[in-house]
């Protein structure tokens, strides 16, 4: 999430208003792993939710709950140059904010997150 934000910035988007658009993708795609849906599934059951689908739904209810039209707009408009600009990609992979990311990230993964976010 943290990678695709911080490239996202240089569109002039805040940071929390990327995060908001890539997170609840990121985390569907993290749980995909199994090492990760337990650590998600362990937070989920701490903060009191009954389950991952439960957090999960909450987290996307919430973030649906925002007025993201400006943020969703910007993607939009952008799509085509940040999916053919190669340097767009390379540089969130070469983030620091997404090296900590429990699941590696590749070209493929993130690629694929922007495209699904923007439909």
């Amino acid at each position: 999430t943290h990678a695709l934000a911080h490239q996202m910035s240089s569109y002039g988007l805040s940071h929390s208003g990327a995060i908001s658009l890539f997170l609840v993708e990121v985390i569907k795609r993290n749980i995909k792993d199994k090492a990760s849906k337990i650590r998600f599934e362990s937070l989920a059951v701490k903060s009191g939710f009954n389950s991952s689908d439960d957090f999960l739904n909450f987290i996307d209810t919430f973030i649906n709950s925002l007025d993201l039209s400006k943020e969703k707009a910007v993607l939009h408009d952008n799509i085509d140059e940040i999916l053919t600009n190669g340097s767009f990609i390379q540089n969130a992979l070469n983030d620091k904010g997404g090296q900590g990311n429990p699941v590696p990230l590749t070209e493929k993964v993130l690629t694929d997150i922007l495209k699904s976010v923007v439909k």
